[in-house]
């Protein structure tokens, strides 16, 4: 039995950004942004090691307004959740942890508190059927990102409400799918609860530049 753990970060690590910059395509260190500081991670380790994750932020300030070229027409604010930097290691794809961790976003967001989640696709992502099925949908037409370290990137923007019906779907979905995996021999541990207090700051954070200029989806995408 292989064992995943599931954590919320509060912090980019030097580990999890090598992790991002590996799957973009990117040298080390390259996609930190002004986000990460403000953002959690949703990190899936195996080992101890991070295979992949999604960043959380919320939506003031807006990330996908700052990256959209001819601006964003989809809500923002305090009580809107944006997804981004969804990335998994290549020797973990086709194992469904992408999934894993998308239901593990989801079913932690609070729906008191937060009322929308959006994110950004890449038309062709692989994961576009799934996103559907758990409520996202396209609501504008696409339009150009520019994704640091990415020049120009062409996305699709995505939402979903967030709501008490949804988010009992979305935390009936991972308990299901955690079964699955686990029938399959991948045991999951460990929750993106956000509960989960902030941790002391480790060696090896990355302090991301809040003065700096500067979600992409997918096992390397928006």
């Amino acid at each position: 039995m292989r064992l995943l753990t599931i954590r919320r970060e509060w912090q980019l690590t030097a580990k999890m950004e090598l992790l991002r910059a590996t799957v973009l395509g990117f040298e080390p260190g390259s996609t930190r942004d002004r986000f990460d500081a403000c953002s959690s991670h949703v990190v899936a380790y195996a080992d101890g090691a991070p295979v992949g994750m999604v960043r959380v932020t919320p939506s003031s300030p807006s990330l996908p307004s700052w990256w959209a070229r001819d601006g964003w027409s989809l809500p923002t604010g305090s009580d809107v959740a944006e997804l981004s930097r969804a990335v998994v290691a290549a020797a973990w794809r086709s194992h469904g942890l992408y999934r894993l961790l998308m239901l593990e976003v989801l079913a932690a967001l609070p729906p008191r508190t937060v009322r929308i989640a959006t994110a950004a696709i890449e038309p062709d992502f692989v994961g576009r059927r799934f996103l559907e099925r758990v409520g996202f949908r396209v609501s504008v037409a696409g339009q150009f990102f520019r994704d640091e370290p990415r020049a120009m990137t062409f996305v699709v923007p995505i939402l979903t409400p967030v709501d008490t019906e949804r988010h009992e779907r979305w935390m009936e979905m991972l308990a299901a799918w955690r079964e699955k995996l686990a029938a399959g021999g991948l045991a999951v541990s460990g929750s993106a609860g956000l509960e989960t207090s902030q941790p002391v700051p480790r060696d090896d954070a990355i302090a991301a530049d809040a003065g700096r200029d500067h979600v992409q989806h997918g096992e390397g995408g928006p």
